[in-house]
């Protein structure tokens, strides 16, 4: 039979690293290496141009959080990242590929745009409330239409989805050329909400508790955001829909088997993340643009796939990794103000660089932090054990002292004992100096065994007769029994076993040489 191996190199690198990493490595050092991978390689390019690449990430983070209006830029834009992080994050629990978020968010923001310019002078709240209601709708309709399709009739999602991205995009422009845009107007875009219509700003919330902080287009949707990453967390993990979502995911077929409807689950979880990318155009339109726009997106829908990636499809990981897209959109910004010399074009390679090793490699680093948590095991397995070895020595011979001292009181006891008889039967002192003598002898003094090693031991070195002899007088019996009768009665001696057969003696040759002269 021949001998099976691996033929490839990744195949030994599996074996070599087939351990599971814990919980935090997987979801914070491992992205975290793909970002310091990508920023490393985006520093060789800007030397590349004659920059120096220290100055350039030092713009790229303070133009990110180095000032309250820059963190407020940030959060502005790690809001709509979360939106579509979550949104592609819940098609990926069910196994399915969404990649159309950016159609999704088109037509959410157009229900939502719908409701603004209808809603007048409505109170602010009440706007608010529905437009939500809108851009859920309307984006979950768009994302039900591939769900669909891949449930009930097996068109695959990714193809799917990429096209409904174009249909959004050509309808969004048709009904803004053709319904909502101003007569006589040239800019492809609406005419402004009411003022109602507007969501507060951080600022102005901040000055009406007295607070002053640097005005930037944050908004009060980052609460929505957080709304709903709490709410997709109880979802998936804390319902029997998130459960049957999970299932279908992980096996369709063990769904089928389970009693759970696949294409049930399929359509829900599409619409549901449609609803999710929806809710971006009340980020952008009512937070920020105060009216529709053509290409208000801006490309957030297909950057939530690598949201969604780097942060392990987690709500806690999409927060974290929208806010390094967010920081990335703001630092670029600044980036490219302070060093004309790197264009806008290089910041959106430093942003590809990241989508990239936080998606297509998203794994090129696990194996070898795997391979290095497993030999970190290793030698703290060795040192444990050798620690535990050293304890049980100390133990051993703390357990000897003691049985030791215990062995010196009794004997000192008996001494006593043998003294207070000798006088009361008028022995002399000689008689018990000899007797002292007798039981003092080091040949003579008993030996106790505390374990089947040291009774191991002791039986190798001295004989199974000895140590029967030893064991006797150790658990005062007095007297030495017959060597026979204690071999009989302490079993076969167990005779170490020859590896090689005794061989029989070969008869001595000799031989003489004559030389001829």
């Amino acid at each position: 039979m021949s001998e099976q191996r691996p033929d490839t190199e990744d195949e030994i690198l599996d074996e070599e690293t087939s351990v599971d990493l814990p919980r935090w490595i997987d979801a914070l050092v491992v992205p975290l290496v793909n970002v310091v991978a990508a920023l490393l390689l985006s520093a060789v390019i800007i030397l590349m141009l004659g920059e120096n690449p220290f100055s350039a990430m030092r713009y790229l983070v303070g133009g990110a959080i180095g000032s309250e209006e820059a963190l407020g830029y940030t959060l502005f834009y790690a809001t709509s990242f979360v939106f579509t992080g979550l949104s592609v994050a819940l098609a990926f629990h069910c196994g399915l590929l969404n990649l159309g978020s950016e159609g999704q968010a088109y037509i959410g923001g157009l229900g939502v745009a719908l409701v603004c310019l209808a809603a007048g002078n409505m109170p602010t709240a009440m706007v608010f409330v529905m437009a939500v209601g809108g851009g859920v709708l309307f984006g979950a309709f768009w994302g039900l239409i591939p769900g669909y399709l891949q449930g009930a009739r097996g068109s695959h999602i990714v193809i799917t989805s990429i096209m409904f991205n174009f249909l959004a995009a050509s309808l969004v422009s048709y009904v803004m050329l053709t319904r909502l845009i101003e007569p006589g107007q040239t800019a492809t875009q609406t005419r402004d909400f009411a003022a109602s219509s507007w969501l507060p700003k951080a600022h102005e919330v901040a000055a009406g508790y007295g607070l002053t902080i640097a005005p930037s287009p944050l908004n009060l949707s980052l609460v929505l955001a957080v709304a709903c990453a709490v709410l997709v967390w109880i979802l998936i993990w804390h319902t029997a829909i998130g459960y049957e979502i999970r299932v279908v995911g992980k096996d369709r077929l063990a769904a089928v088997y389970a009693g759970i409807s696949p294409t049930r689950s399929i359509v829900l979880a599409m619409a549901v993340s449609g609803g999710l990318s929806g809710l971006l155009g009340v980020n952008e339109l009512m937070g920020s643009q105060h009216r529709l726009v053509l290409d208000f997106v801006g490309g957030y829908g297909l950057a939530g796939v690598a949201v969604a990636l780097m942060g392990r499809n987690h709500p806690f990981g999409i927060f974290l990794s929208a806010f390094l897209f967010g920081a990335l959109y703001q630092g670029g910004a600044a980036l490219s103000f302070e060093i004309p010399a790197i264009p806008r074009e290089m910041v959106i390679l430093i942003q590809g660089l990241v989508i990239l090793f936080s998606g297509a490699l998203a794994h090129v680093f696990r194996p070898h932090l795997a391979m290095l948590w497993q030999r970190r095991h290793e030698a703290r397995d060795a040192i444990a054990q050798q620690r535990d070895k050293l304890r049980a020595a100390r133990a051993r011979r703390r357990i000897v002292a003691t049985g030791q001292r215990q062995s010196n009181a009794e004997r000192k006891q008996a001494l006593a004992n043998m003294k207070a008889t000798a006088r009361a039967k008028g022995k002399s002192g000689k008689d018990y100096e000899a007797e002292l003598e007798r039981m003092l002898e080091p040949e003579g003094e008993p030996q106790v065994v505390y374990d089947a090693d040291e009774a191991l031991r002791l039986s190798r070195e001295r004989g199974e007769v000895e140590y029967q002899k030893i064991l006797r007088r150790s658990a005062g019996i007095e007297g030495d029994e017959d060597p026979a009768a204690v071999e009989a009665t302490a079993g076969p001696v167990r005779k170490r076993r020859r590896w090689l057969p005794k061989l029989p003696k070969l008869p001595r040759i000799r031989f003489s040489v004559e030389r001829d002269d």
